[in-house]
């Protein structure tokens, strides 16, 4: 399994940069016998990306739609230099969105600043990993201030869709014209920071 498993790495990025990387083919069978065609599979601790590389081969070979989450402390840059290139290799033969997050600690914010404000500008990544899309601020955008709400009603794409941030309340009018151009509007919820908003009394 372990030379199977460094050959096709080696193949992929085209020198050895992992050493032990599992096999594709026990990772996938292994998926198979214990996941459903939309299971989310989490590896809480990805090395060389066999995970994901699994996953994209099985959707191709029984038409599922499964989705992986790989999570990594990217030691010597594996996650830049080797999961993410593996994963981003493989798109010709397996395609299938592909993303990935840095996280980090933050300082708390000061009594002075509104912490609803300085979350809204972490909101496109949790939406973008919530609903599997991606944010071009032209077939969906964020509607986060009242006063663009005439600017994005004329720039967003028919059948697209508008996130709104909770608070902002859109007249009839503007209603109908969105519901004439197919666009789906879905209200940001409190929940992506509810804890945060309530420990500093903003909710």
């Amino acid at each position: 399994a372990y030379h199977y498993g460094t050959k096709i790495l080696n193949d992929i990025l085209g020198s050895k940069k992992f050493d032990f990387p599992k096999s594709v083919i026990l990772v996938k069978d292994t998926i198979k016998l214990l996941s459903k065609r939309d299971s989310t599979v989490l590896d809480f601790f990805a090395g060389s990306g066999t995970t994901g590389h699994a996953v994209a081969q099985l959707n191709k070979e029984d038409g599922g739609n499964r989705k992986y989450i790989l999570c990594t402390n990217n030691e010597n840059n594996i996650c830049e230099e080797v999961t993410y290139q593996r994963l981003k290799n493989i798109q010709n033969d397996l395609p299938h969105n592909l993303k990935y997050y840095k996280t980090d600690f933050i300082e708390k914010f000061s009594q002075g600043e509104s912490i609803s404000e300085k979350m809204l500008s972490h909101i496109r990544e949790l939406i973008e990993l919530e609903h599997h899309l991606e944010i071009d601020d032209k077939h969906t955008i964020i509607l986060e201030n009242e006063d663009d709400i005439e600017s994005v009603i004329n720039r967003i794409e028919d059948g697209g869709k508008l996130f709104i941030v909770s608070g902002i309340f859109l007249s009839r009018s503007e209603q109908r014209t969105l519901e004439k151009k197919r666009i789906e509007m879905i209200e940001i919820p409190e929940y992506y920071f509810r804890e945060e908003l309530r420990e500093v009394g903003e909710l």
